[in-house]
């Protein structure tokens, strides 16, 4: 969020009680210019997909061998693959 005092332009951050620093009174701004970054390590990662042919018919007969995932160049082994089709419905309109 950022917020234009005088000329110069600041990045604000409101710190709440979870992560409030004990020496700011409780509400106040902090000033940052880095952009907050998160970085997980992950050995386990799920996809959720459907596919279709040409006229929007369902393909329900693969299997894991007619998949590839390639992160980095490089080729993931698939450990699991299930193929579902008691999802929950999802209607949008």
């Amino acid at each position: 969020m950022g917020a234009t005092r005088g000329r110069g332009r600041a990045r604000h951050r409101r710190c709440g009680p979870a992560g409030q620093d004990p020496a700011r009174p409780a509400g106040q701004i902090l000033q940052s210019d880095e952009p907050t970054r998160i970085q997980v390590d992950v050995t386990r990662v799920s996809l959720l997909f459907t596919v279709t042919d040409k006229k929007g018919r369902f393909i329900t007969d693969l299997d894991k061998n007619d998949f590839e995932i390639v992160e980095g160049k490089r080729r993931q082994t698939i450990s699991d693959f299930a193929a579902e089709s008691d999802l929950p419905l999802r209607l949008a309109f």
